[in-house]
């Protein structure tokens, strides 16, 4: 379960779906309602529970394959926003 709040109301019980997605390395949230229409906004001005966050450490990609990464933010038990060492950029 997930709720998702946009710009201080809760939108959760009125979409079917949502993502979170790069613009020019700002995080933005998409949801879609029922109607088609669509509503987008930074993730900076949006909250979405669960929020995990997890700090540094290594990362396991594959099998046998670590990368070092700053911190890791999981969003809603559905996407999950890494930053690695030396790099500004937020990677999903």
């Amino acid at each position: 379960m997930f709720s998702i709040y946009m710009g201080g109301q809760d939108k959760t019980n009125q979409i079917i779906d949502w993502k979170l997605w790069n613009k020019e390395n700002k995080l933005m949230v998409t949801v879609e309602f029922p109607s088609g229409k669509s509503y987008t906004k930074p993730l900076d001005s949006c909250e979405i529970m669960p929020k995990k966050d997890m700090k540094s450490g290594l990362l396991s990609r594959e099998k046998d394959i670590y990368q070092l990464i700053d911190s890791a933010t999981e969003y809603g038990n559905k996407y999950v926003v890494i930053k690695y060492p030396n790099d500004q950029k937020n990677i999903l």
